[in-house]
């Protein structure tokens, strides 16, 4: 396990603009407050309590998965799940800023300290149509997956360095 690895489960502080208003922080150690849950909960569409239960244990006990948060003056506002693949790649499992602070460059942030942290070289993910634009602002490669279920289309989206 690399040593960013450690302490990222840890909870060490990452990245932390202003001490007293935003961080970026492990929230391994979080999966239980409503705020992760929430977050969670709004990149599965809707989840049974059972289905979010799953995730969380797939977060706290698959040592490939990580998660970090985003805090603005102690609250938690948006969060990035990876699952490390291989050395230096990573699928996303979900990324969620609260509503009201969506287009403020919080997603970037959480997808520059992932790369940082993790030293990615190369990202996945796969979305649908309302994510797309996010993901081509950040300098992903867009390919469309098809009707992957009825009456939605998917797309793979992929970062390389």
């Amino acid at each position: 396990m690399m040593e960013e690895d450690t302490l990222c489960r840890e909870g060490t502080v990452m990245w932390n603009e202003d001490l007293e208003d935003e961080l970026i922080t492990d929230m391994m150690s979080h999966l239980d407050s409503p705020p992760v849950r929430e977050l969670l909960a709004s990149t599965m569409g809707n989840p049974t309590p059972e289905q979010l239960d799953r995730v969380c244990t797939d977060y706290q006990t698959n040592p490939s998965y990580h998660l970090l948060g985003y805090q603005r003056k102690g609250v938690i506002i948006g969060c990035i799940g990876l699952q490390l693949s291989f050395p230096g790649s990573a699928i996303i499992r979900a990324i969620a800023i609260a509503p009201t602070y969506r287009g403020q460059g919080i997603g970037s942030r959480l997808l520059r300290q992932s790369i940082e942290t993790f030293s990615l070289t190369h990202l996945v993910v796969e979305t649908d149509r309302d994510a797309v634009e996010f993901y081509r602002t950040c300098g992903f490669t867009i390919s469309s997956l098809g009707e992957k279920y009825p009456a939605t289309e998917r797309f793979l989206c992929s970062w390389t360095v």
